[in-house]
C-alpha cells in the first residue's frame, strides 16, 4: 500500500488526538516520531527542546538523573534499572507500569516493529491505580470474606479472611487457585459437608454461577457455617462474598427447639385442663350422691388446685422460653390472631403483647403483604401445606406508629389440641439494609466531588437510551473538560486541583436541570446527560457553562485560581445508536474544540 503526502498527514493528526503517548523508535533505537501527548507524560520531556534523535537509553538516564522515577530499585541502583527496562524495551511484546516521584502512575506497552524499531504508548494509569489501591484497601477491612476471579477464572483478589478459610497462604497458592479448583477442593479436603456427592455438587456450582447473582450455605466439619454470595461482573468474572452465619444457624436450631418444647408445653397444659374438668364433674357428682362424698370432694378439690398450679407452672414454663429468645417472637393460632408476643417482639414492633392479644398478626404487615398473608393463611388451612413454613425471608414489616422497615422472618408450623399454632421469629435488619445501601452508594459516587462515577453514568445512561430511542424522544450528552488543569496542580498542589473539581462541580450544578445527570470520567473529564434536550437546546445550556465557568474565581488553600472548559457534544441518533458510539461523537467533538482554542463547545457531526 501506497500512501499520499495527505494520507500520512491524517495519520500523524489522528496520532496527535490520542490522549495518551505514542513514540516511534528506529532500528538503531533513536526516536524518530512522537506525537503531541508525548511531549506531557514526564516532566523532563518539558525542560528540553525536541526530543525527535534521541536515543531511549538517553531518555532513561535523563529521567534517572532528573529523579523521576519512584521506587527503591532506581534509586540504590539506577544502572541496573536503566538495564532492566532496555530488556523490556526491546522484547518483542511489553507491558509495564511505572511510577514516579510526583505520585501519578503511567502504563507502557511496546512491541518491536519487522524492520527491528519499537512502538510504543504511554497512557496516565493514576486514577485506575488509586480506584484499585482504594478497593484493595476496602476489601482488606472487610470483616467478611471477599475474592473476586477474573474472567478466565483466575483469582485476581482476595483479603485475608477469605485466604484463611480456604487455605489460600501465598500469592503462588493464589496464582493455582482456579474457579474450577476452588469449588473441586471443597470436596476433596473433607472439610465440608455436603447432602449429595462432592463432584455432582461441584459441577452443579459450575452451572450455577452462570446464571448471575446466587448464594448458598456452606456447613463445615468445625461446626462453622458460612452464607456464599455470588455475581457475575460485567466482564465476565465473579464476585464471591462470604459471611459468618454459624450464629444465626445455632439460634435457628435453638428456636426450633424451643418451638417444639412450647408445643410440647401446650399440649401438657391442655391434658390437665381436660383432666382437671373431668375430675372436678365427677368430685360434684359424688358430693350430689351422698354425705359421706364430702369428703372426698374436698380431696377432688385439693387435686383441682394442684392441677391448677401445674397448668400455671406450664403457662410460666411458656412465657420463660418466649423472655429468654433473642430474637422476637410472636405465636398466632390458625386464625391469623396473636396470641403471644415476647419481649423482643414488643421492642421491635412498638406494642405490648396484652394489648395486642386477640387482633389479626397481620397488624404488623403492609398492605399488599398482609393480603397475600391471609390468601396464603386460607390456603394452608385447606391444604397444611406452604412454601411460606420453614423457609426464612426478608419482607417490609410495620411497627405500630405505621413506620415500615425491613424485616427477616422465619415461621415455623406447630400442632396443639385446639389446631395448627403458628411461631413467627423476626429480625430487624434495618442497620444491614443501610450498610447494604451504603455499599451501593460508594460503588457508584466519585469520591471526590460526591456526583456520579463512570460506572454509575454508563448504566443510567444505558436505561435512557432505551427509553428515548422507544419514545422518539431526544438525547443529548456533554463531555467536558478542564483546560490547562494539570498548570493547576502542578503550580498549587493537588489539594487546590481538588478544590477546583469541586468548584466545577457546583457551577455545573447551578446550570443544570433536576433532571440532567453529572458524572467525573475520570481526571478533569465530566460528562452530562440531557434527557429530553434537542441539538440547539444542548449547545445553549454548554455555552452558558462554558462562559459560568470562565467567569468564576475558585479559592482554596489561600489561592486563587481561574480557568476555563472545553465540551464536546452529540446526540443520541433517533434511528439507533450504540452508547460508546455516541460517546465517541462527543469525545471527537471536544478534542476540536481545544483545537479551536480551547474555551468553548463544538456540536459533532
Amino acid at each position: 500500500m501506497v500512501f499520499q503526502d495527505e494520507d500520512i498527514a491524517n495519520i500523524l493528526a489522528g496520532f496527535d488526538s490520542l490522549r495518551t503517548g505514542f513514540a516511534i523508535f528506529d532500528e538503531d533505537d533513536v526516536l524518530i516520531y512522537h506525537n503531541e501527548q508525548f511531549k506531557y507524560v514526564y516532566l523532563s520531556f518539558q525542560l528540553i527542546d525536541e526530543l525527535r534523535g534521541m536515543r531511549f537509553e538517553d531518555i532513561l538516564k535523563m529521567m534517572i538523573e532528573n529523579g523521576e522515577i519512584a521506587g527503591q530499585e532506581a534509586l540504590d541502583d539506577p544502572d541496573g534499572w536503566i538495564k532492566w527496562r532496555l530488556e523490556q524495551h526491546l522484547k518483542d511484546r511489553s507491558k509495564i507500569e511505572q511510577r514516579l516521584t510526583d505520585g501519578r502512575w503511567i502504563e507502557v506497552k511496546e512491541r518491536r516493529t519487522p524492520n527491528g524499531g519499537v512502538i510504543g504508548q504511554w497512557a496516565d494509569i493514576t486514577d485506575a491505580k488509586r480506584s484499585e489501591t482504594r478497593l484493595e484497601d476496602a476489601i482488606q477491612c472487610s470483616a467478611d470474606g471477599f475474592a473476586i476471579w477474573d474472567q478466565a477464572g483466575h483469582l485476581h483478589t482476595y483479603n485475608e479472611t477469605f485466604g484463611t478459610r480456604f487455605g489460600i497462604t501465598t500469592e503462588a497458592i493464589a496464582k493455582k487457585t482456579l474457579l474450577q479448583t476452588f469449588w473441586h477442593n471443597l470436596g476433596a479436603t473433607g472439610d465440608v459437608l455436603f447432602d449429595e456427592p462432592a463432584e455432582e455438587w461441584a459441577k452443579e456450582r459450575l452451572e450455577a454461577h452462570l446464571k448471575g447473582e446466587t448464594q448458598y450455605v456452606l456447613e463445615f466439619k468445625d461446626e462453622a457455617f458460612l452464607l456464599i454470595r455470588e455475581r457475575l461482573t460485567r466482564d465476565g468474572g465473579l464476585t464471591m462474598a462470604l459471611s459468618d452465619v454459624t450464629e444465626l444457624k445455632v439460634k435457628e436450631r435453638e428456636l426450633i427447639f424451643r418451638g417444639q418444647s412450647l408445643q410440647a408445653a401446650l399440649d401438657e397444659i391442655d391434658l390437665a385442663k381436660q383432666a382437671l374438668e373431668q375430675q372436678a364433674t365427677q368430685m360434684v357428682h359424688l358430693a350430689e350422691d351422698t354425705e359421706e362424698a364430702k369428703s372426698a370432694a374436698e380431696h377432688a378439690r385439693k387435686q383441682a388446685e394442684i392441677l391448677r398450679i401445674e397448668a400455671k407452672a406450664h403457662t410460666e414454663h411458656e412465657e420463660a422460653i418466649l423472655r429468654t429468645v433473642g430474637d422476637g417472637l410472636v405465636i398466632a393460632n390458625a386464625r391469623g390472631e396473636i396470641e403471644k408476643v415476647n419481649l423482643a417482639g414488643e421492642r421491635i414492633f412498638g406494642v405490648r403483647s396484652d394489648t395486642v392479644k386477640g387482633t389479626k398478626i397481620n397488624r404488623f404487615m403492609t398492605l399488599d403483604v398482609a393480603q397475600t398473608h391471609d390468601e396464603n393463611l386460607v390456603s394452608f388451612n385447606q391444604s397444611m401445606d406452604s412454601k411460606a413454613i420453614d423457609h426464612p425471608k426478608e419482607v417490609v414489616g410495620m411497627r405500630e406508629n405505621g413506620e415500615e422497615f425491613p424485616l427477616e422472618i422465619h415461621v415455623t408450623a406447630a400442632e396443639s389440641q385446639l389446631g395448627p399454632v403458628f411461631i413467627a421469629s423476626l429480625r430487624d435488619i434495618t442497620e444491614r439494609k443501610a450498610m447494604d445501601n451504603e455499599l451501593r452508594r460508594l460503588a457508584t459516587t466519585d469520591s471526590l466531588t460526591g456526583i456520579a462515577n463512570r460506572r454509575a453514568f454508563i448504566e443510567a445512561l444505558k436505561v435512557e437510551t432505551e427509553r428515548s430511542l422507544r419514545y422518539q424522544h431526544p438525547l443529548c450528552l456533554m463531555i467536558c473538560d478542564l483546560d490547562h488543569f494539570k498548570r493547576i496542580n502542578d503550580t498549587y498542589g493537588h489539594a487546590v486541583g481538588d478544590e477546583a473539581l469541586k468548584g466545577f462541580v457546583s457551577t455545573a450544578q447551578r446550570e443544570l436541570r433536576e433532571c440532567d445527570v453529572l458524572a467525573r470520567f475520570g481526571g478533569e473529564e465530566f460528562a452530562v446527560m440531557l434527557p429530553e434536550t434537542d441539538f440547539e437546546a444542548a449547545k445553549n445550556l454548554a455555552d452558558r457553562l462554558c462562559g459560568a465557568v470562565a467567569s468564576e474565581t475558585y479559592s482554596a488553600e489561600g489561592e486563587t485560581v481561574k480557568f476555563t472548559v472545553s465540551i464536546g457534544l452529540s446526540n443520541m441518533k433517533i434511528g439507533g445508536e450504540s452508547v460508546s458510539s455516541a460517546l465517541n461523537r462527543a469525545d471527537a467533538a471536544l478534542y476540536q474544540a481545544k483545537q479551536d482554542g480551547r474555551n468553548r463547545a463544538v456540536c459533532a457531526d
